[in-house]
């Protein structure tokens, strides 16, 4: 030991005119690697700022490493890149959820709840408010307490869901930037709905014949607002995020948009036809601005907008309901039903098919240069061996991968 600590002092002594090599592979060899380009550790010595105090000679120029303890120490500088810190009251696009199917369940239930406090709300408060106040004047204050009472189950209902049983926070329905994503879907809402219109004005297929009060703002504005958080909640904030985390944003977009599309067969004047259409141009159009801000204000501001301005507004039937004759506007339509859309009001019309198709594909373009689409999750599944007992291991592939990191390849001078 005296004769080796010895001849390392000579090295040491020698310095750069023939033992620097040497000294340089040793602290290499004994120092964790590390990227390329990384400065020193403030304050170490000449070998310790390779990788710290790592050397465990007895060396006076190299103290001993500190005594491990139960808790193990992350070197300051590793090999792999730092992954930035999630907030945590936010989860990453893709992460796996916990519980999906009871989140679905708990949603599908929230939905149905929802929808029957409006029935009941609706039917209750107009006959007694009918009683008290002029009907105009019911039918507004009626719609007005649908649509708080619809906001504040289905907001509470969401983050209570989230929360106990997907254990995390629910940063699609809350957080900073709310209010201006929401005020951005209603803008963009509204300016493709009125495009639609007025393509169907130029082309002689819309009329306006006369302007006032009528009922059916009342029951636009409840369209409005259901439509845009009952169902917006229920498809995208449960369905579509669920879904994506195993299938991948395509399949998951896919899926919601025929579920979406089917479920409109429900309602009276519904037909095949317009049922198509809002699977192929709706659905993917609000899927698309989850996909773009992963929240669900713009897609609420969105399906909001374009469900009262078509109905409250312009007196077009919304998703062939058949409970909507004129709005603000009394109008009349002209034209086939390939044109105006028929029984299925505007949503069923081809000039939607083109507007709704178009500001899809632009906002998932968007949403892919940004990254916001996921692959599908792939399984792979290691053969068992004598000491290793079947294991399951779940990979996410993702659009964008990583930047690779460079390392300095040193090596051990030769005698």
């Amino acid at each position: 030991m005296i004769a080796l600590r010895r001849a390392i002092a000579r090295i040491r002594g020698g310095g750069a005119r023939d033992g620097s090599g040497a000294i340089e592979a040793l602290g290499v060899v004994l120092a964790p690697p590390r990227p390329t380009g990384s400065a020193p550790v403030p304050g170490a010595g000449p070998m310790e700022g390779r990788g710290g105090s790592w050397c465990h000679c007895r060396m006076a120029q190299h103290p001993r490493p500190p005594a491990a303890s139960a808790d193990p120490v992350v070197p300051a500088e590793s090999a792999v890149p730092a992954v930035p810190a999630v907030p945590a009251d936010s989860a990453a696009p893709g992460s796996r959820e916990r519980r999906p199917w009871l989140q679905g369940f708990a949603g599908a239930g929230l939905f149905l709840l929802t929808q029957t406090l409006i029935i009941v709300v609706a039917q209750g408060g107009t006959h007694l408010l009918t009683s008290v106040m002029p009907q105009p004047m019911a039918y507004l204050t009626t719609a007005l307490l649908v649509s708080a009472m619809c906001v504040i189950t289905v907001v509470a209902g969401y983050r209570l869901i989230v929360r106990r049983i997907g254990c995390r926070e629910a940063p699609e329905m809350g957080g900073p930037g709310a209010l201006r994503e929401l005020a951005a879907g209603l803008a963009l809402g509204g300016a493709l709905i009125c495009a639609v219109f007025a393509v169907l004005a130029l082309a002689g297929a819309y009329r306006i014949t006369g302007v006032g009060w009528s009922e059916g703002i009342a029951v636009g504005l409840i369209f409005g607002v259901v439509g845009g958080f009952n169902e917006e909640t229920m498809f995208r904030g449960f369905l579509q995020r669920l879904i994506e985390t195993r299938l991948g944003s395509w399949w998951a977009l896919g899926t919601i948009s025929v579920i979406f599309g089917l479920l409109h067969l429900t309602n009276s004047g519904a037909t095949l036809s317009g049922c198509l259409i809002i699977a192929l141009t709706a659905a993917p159009l609000l899927g698309a601005c989850y996909l773009l801000t992963r929240r669900l204000w713009l897609a609420i501001g969105v399906h909001a907008s374009w469900n009262f301005i078509q109905g409250g507004v312009f007196g077009s039937d919304v998703s062939g309901t058949g409970m909507i004759k004129r709005g603000l506007f009394e109008a009349t339509f002209h034209g086939p039903d390939w044109l105006t859309g028929g029984h299925m009001g505007v949503e069923g019309s081809v000039v939607t098919v083109v507007v709704c198709a178009t500001a899809a594909a632009v906002i998932l373009l968007a949403a892919r240069r940004r990254g916001m689409l996921l692959a599908p999750l792939v399984v792979v599944r290691q053969r068992p061996t004598a000491r290793r007992p079947p294991v399951l291991v779940t990979v996410a592939r993702r659009r964008r991968r990583p930047p690779a990191v460079s390392y300095t390849h040193l090596t051990l001078p030769t005698n």
